[in-house]
């Protein structure tokens, strides 16, 4: 059923082309590229055919990457770009070659990996890695950075109609019919937090986090837009609604993650365009606190923070983080290998600390850590070294020489969504996360001519 939903996405497109009076190459790529963004808001819809699934026993864990490798609809999608184009751009992979390389060289250090038990989870991180590298190439080879810009406009704004539709006829209406369609069973334990009155909103993802990790880039992206002046007015109410679809969702470290973003990425913007004086930083914090306040009152909000589960999370949360740690420890910061730190949590350390069982079958919530745990101590440096790498040349380099400011200062902003987000959950290690960030990244780059 969910697999129908993305052909009809691609059918619309194409229906939206041939009725549209602009029929030029460019109109096509922009319809096709908004089809594979949108496909990816369906999960696990996404995956076209399964190339590797893991055996019952292993699927009983949650791999922080993927338990299941499949062939994955963008990457069929980006097929096409041959077949309505003559000419491909020319370009270059810049830096991006190294950390591409930088990859390749964690995977042949797990397959090596003393501690890795499992390659087969291994197996599927890869496959997800080599579809997400061709999609890139696809895509930057036929498609301008413009152009792209537009294609996640429109895919953006439809997915945050069709979330829209699907999470306020859950929670407010309590009609379950839609969401049910990507959520096989609802179980209290994902529609509805302990002690809140309110049902939890997963929309076509099929988890509430996800859907909050969702809105929160696409949050990000209408923002840049507003600051940039790009369809202000339409880029506001889309902005908005992002951060409605996240309440809905009640997900805090979404919500946090967005807003601490949000205000960061400002503040650079304006020290961009105009040098910050005292009095506008503090004006700048002021309204970023006012704005925190009011939502922190809503209603849904109250409920979020502070009546329902938020503190068994967070010493959940805790123990995670204990668990990340020793596994560090155990695998003296040799780390796991790609995508399997759960499968080594549960064959040797599940009665070795206190807990519920259920913490060593779902990945540690906390991208640093997990990088710790299956990586070790070279893989957490070398990432700290990317993350601030990029931070600092994006601070660097002013608004006249970015290719695009939309693309660089998203991209910015996402970085800092990962870092701040990526304390409290792993979301954004996952295929679609993975692919709209990098997509980002690549366009942040300069592209030459056809």
């Amino acid at each position: 059923m969910i697999k129908l939903f993305c052909v009809l996405i691609l059918l619309i497109s194409i229906f939206r082309f041939f009725t549209g009076r602009d029929k030029s190459i460019t109109r096509a790529n922009t319809l096709l590229l908004s089809a594979i963004i949108q496909s990816l808001m369906f999960y696990p819809l996404m995956k076209a055919f399964i190339v590797f699934k893991e055996t019952k026993m292993q699927m009983d864990f949650t791999a922080p990457i993927e338990n299941i490798g499949g062939l994955y609809f963008p990457t069929i999608l980006v097929c096409l770009f041959p077949l309505i184009n003559k000419r491909k751009y020319r370009w270059k992979w810049g830096n991006t070659k190294y950390v591409i390389w930088i990859i390749i060289f964690f995977f042949i250090y797990s397959y090596l990996s003393p501690y890795n038990i499992q390659h087969s989870a291994t197996n599927v991180a890869l496959i997800v890695f080599i579809q997400i590298v061709f999609t890139i190439y696809m895509c930057k080879s036929y498609i301008g950075t413009n152009t792209f810009i537009i294609a996640c406009y429109d895919a953006f704004k439809i997915i945050l109609f069709i979330e829209l539709i699907i999470s306020l006829s859950f929670v407010l209406l309590h009609i379950n019919t839609l969401q049910q369609l990507f959520i096989p069973e609802l179980e209290g334990a994902v529609v509805e937090r302990e002690g809140s009155s309110f049902l939890r909103a997963s929309g076509t993802t099929g988890w509430p986090n996800r859907l909050g990790a969702l809105c929160t880039l696409i949050a990000i992206f209408y923002w840049i837009c507003y600051l940039r002046k790009y369809k202000t007015k339409q880029s506001f109410w889309l902005l908005v609604t992002s951060i409605f679809i996240i309440l809905l969702s009640q997900s805090r470290s979404a919500l946090l993650a967005c807003l601490l973003s949000m205000a960061i990425s400002t503040l650079v913007f304006l020290h961009k365009k105009h040098k910050l004086s005292l009095k506008k930083i503090i004006s700048l914090a002021i309204l970023t606190s006012i704005t925190i306040i009011i939502l922190l009152n809503l209603p849904i909000v109250q409920e979020m923070f502070f009546k329902s589960d938020a503190e068994e999370m967070t010493e959940a949360r805790f123990i995670h983080y204990l668990l990340g740690y020793n596994i560090a420890l155990e695998t003296n910061f040799i780390g796991t290998g790609i995508n399997s730190h759960t499968h080594f949590m549960c064959y040797n350390m599940n009665n070795r600390i206190l807990g519920d069982i259920w913490l060593y079958q779902h990945s540690i919530h906390n991208i640093h850590l997990v990088i710790l745990a299956e990586l070790g101590i070279l893989g957490l440096i070398i990432w700290i070294l990317y993350l601030v790498s990029r931070i600092i040349k994006i601070l660097k380099l002013p608004l006249s020489k970015m290719n695009n400011p939309i693309i660089w200062l998203s991209f910015f902003s996402m970085i800092l969504t990962i870092i701040i987000h990526g304390f409290t959950d792993i979301m954004y290690i996952h295929y679609q996360y993975l692919l709209i960030i990098s997509l980002f990244g690549m366009y942040s780059s300069t592209y030459t001519k056809q």
